[in-house]
């Protein structure tokens, strides 16, 4: 929902919202909004369909959890930097410091 919400009407997203986050069922969304369950329903699943299909068109979740991933490389091999650094063995810095370039490079290739 964080992702995508934007794309789904105020009133799926207001839906959706009460369903997956505030935990309610459909019956009660709908005496809340005044609305039938059936409506509820539908608008719910309409908005799972489209936030799928958007995720499965630009893969934001996955890149995202890609560029996580990354960042605990990135601190990992700082962390063994440190370590290296403070123990006074430089020959070993360089292959850390190019490690590091090459998650960089990554995200700042065009």
């Amino acid at each position: 929902m964080d992702l995508y919400g934007n794309a789904l009407s105020a009133a799926k997203l207001d839906d959706l919202r009460s369903y997956y986050n505030e935990d309610l069922s459909f019956s009660e969304i709908a005496v809340n909004k005044k609305k039938s369950r059936q409506a509820v329903f539908s608008a719910v699943r309409s908005a799972e369909r489209i936030l799928l299909r958007l995720e499965r068109k630009l893969g934001f979740l996955d890149k995202a959890q890609a560029v996580r991933s990354d960042f605990e490389k990135i601190k990992g091999i700082t962390k063994k930097l440190q370590g290296v650094l403070s123990d006074g063995e430089s020959g070993k810095n360089l292959k850390y410091l190019e490690d590091i370039l090459e998650i960089a490079d990554k995200y700042t290739e065009s």
